[in-house]
């Protein structure tokens, strides 16, 4: 059951909820850019290996917006690093990682949200810099299911709501013929930046129609506007820090390609991922059908439940 049960790293999908957590701490503002040369060298550790963005020539002076309409790598290691491991962690679980949402349904895992002590007590290992670099574009011990994806898109698409997931909407007593709701609230995510949830909300709009976004390429036949997030998730470690291009590697070695999104995006009525294994990038392979899904979605949906 690899919706509930399948182990992912969610690559570039959770670079919306990085953000939130860096203005939610105020490292970074709207008007702030960070310089995206192609790669990134930890500042205390010059002679050091260099992670990469996924373009690399670079993409120039980045702002808040623009880092998740380009998915620019090096602003999220400038912003990991700056974050830490330990605010990563707790922000990121707001969101539902490293632990089960608690849908109605059995045997489900928790996934991996890692830290310091995580590392310590599963391999006796301490936690380094570069651990945190690449937890900041979700890949290293990084691993979520797709039921966790779907879960933080909605809260995203409900600007930080929480809702317990559920496949059973009531409850019905034989009996009495009592109904009760299955849709227990939960606290809201934490955001100190009044800001914070638009700069996202309008980034992932971007993401699909803006001129540079990672997903503009992709066709919508909808009325309104949808949000999205691309993702390429590496499935092997390379030395280089380069990926494995889809059409120079076995199969099982390819990217695979992850694509989360909600519509509309004023008023979201439906969120979901999609992830096709090993079909490389998340804007070529995995939107395009996404964004098939919602059009049939809301083609076949009454027009009064839009």
């Amino acid at each position: 059951n690899r919706a509930l049960n399948g182990g992912y790293s969610p690559a570039s999908i959770i670079k919306p909820m990085l953000m939130l957590a860096g203005l939610h701490h105020y490292l970074v503002t709207p008007d702030i850019n960070v310089k995206c040369s192609g790669s990134y060298r930890i500042p205390e550790y010059k002679n050091t290996r260099k992670f990469y963005c996924w373009k690399r020539r670079g993409h120039g002076n980045v702002s808040a917006i623009s880092s998740i309409v380009q998915s620019c790598d090096v602003y999220y290691y400038n912003l990991g690093k700056e974050l830490g491991i330990e605010r990563i962690h707790e922000y990121l679980a707001q969101f539902g990682l490293g632990q089960k949402t608690g849908v109605d349904l059995p045997n489900e895992p928790s996934g991996i949200l890692a830290n310091k002590s995580w590392k310590m007590k599963k391999y006796q290992k301490q936690w380094f810099i570069g651990d945190t670099i690449n937890a900041s574009i979700g890949q290293g011990y990084m691993i979520t299911t797709p039921m966790q994806m779907a879960y933080f898109t909605s809260i995203l698409a409900s600007r930080g709501k929480r809702y317990k997931p559920h496949f059973v909407t009531h409850i019905k007593n034989p009996i009495s013929g009592d109904i009760n709701v299955v849709q227990p609230r939960m606290s809201a995510v934490k955001q100190n930046n009044p800001k914070a949830w638009a700069v996202v909300d309008k980034a992932m709009v971007d993401v699909m129609s803006g001129n540079l976004g990672t997903a503009r390429k992709v066709k919508v036949d909808l009325p309104f506007e949808i949000a999205g997030k691309t993702g390429t998730a590496q499935v092997v470690s390379l030395p280089s820090g380069g990926r494995v291009k889809k059409d120079d590697a076995e199969k099982s070695y390819r990217d695979n390609s992850v694509f989360v999104t909600y519509a509309p995006a004023k008023n979201p009525v439906i969120a979901f991922v999609l992830i096709l294994e090993n079909a490389g990038d998340g804007s070529e392979a995995a939107a395009p059908i996404a964004v098939k899904i919602l059009e049939r979605y809301f083609k076949n949906k009454p027009k009064e439940e839009v």
